[in-house]
């Protein structure tokens, strides 16, 4: 990936506590099929790196971009167990109008919907507006569903949530960690 371990540590020594990194995919055609630049194995070096440097990793994943099936959605989370973020997002791929993606997407018949007005549900959470042959828009969106639930509500956060609430930023930590559940818990309501 792009940051190396040098300034990782001048970004730690400048009280930088957090790095949100855009991984994506765990699946290595997905990662070719967007452009993204780097390779799973990069992804699963990053953390060990991050952490040497004494920083904290928010990371952020899609499900549904190009290429995307059952089995790079099991890749994916594979890979997010396996790099054990501090906290991570999943998002459903959202193509909007003008770019790459949304003319690709409408060009092969995948856009459910071309108005950006139908792009969030009653709530203001995301809906997937591509379906593909072989997985649905609604399969994307329980699959996002499915892994937030997984990570956060796991017995393997527990560790995850400690290491976040004993360091030296501890009761900060404490109250995101507060408003972030009852906000995990209020989208979950909303489902």
């Amino acid at each position: 990936m792009g940051l190396d371990y040098e300034t990782m540590q001048a970004m730690k020594k400048a009280n930088c506590m957090m790095i949100d990194v855009g991984y994506e995919s765990g699946s290595a055609d997905v990662l070719k099929n967007v452009k993204k630049g780097i390779t799973v194995e990069q992804i699963r070096a990053f953390p060990a790196e991050a952490r040497r440097a004494g920083l904290s990793i928010h990371g952020n994943w899609i499900i549904g971009l190009p290429g995307e099936t059952k089995e790079t959605i099991d890749d994916t989370i594979r890979l997010i167990k396996e790099t054990k973020a501090d906290a991570i997002t999943v998002a459903v791929v959202t193509p909007f109008p003008g770019t790459e993606m949304y003319e690709w997407a409408k060009a092969n018949g995948y856009l459910t919907t071309e108005d950006p007005n139908e792009y969030l549900d009653e709530h203001g959470h995301q809906k997937s507006i591509v379906s593909y042959p072989g997985l649905s828009a609604p399969e994307i969106r329980q699959a996002v569903d499915r892994i937030l639930r997984d990570y956060y509500l796991s017995v393997n956060y527990i560790p995850i949530a400690c290491r976040r609430v004993f360091n030296r930023h501890g009761w900060n930590e404490l109250k995101v960690l507060t408003k972030s559940a009852l906000a995990f818990i209020k989208y979950l309501g909303g489902k």
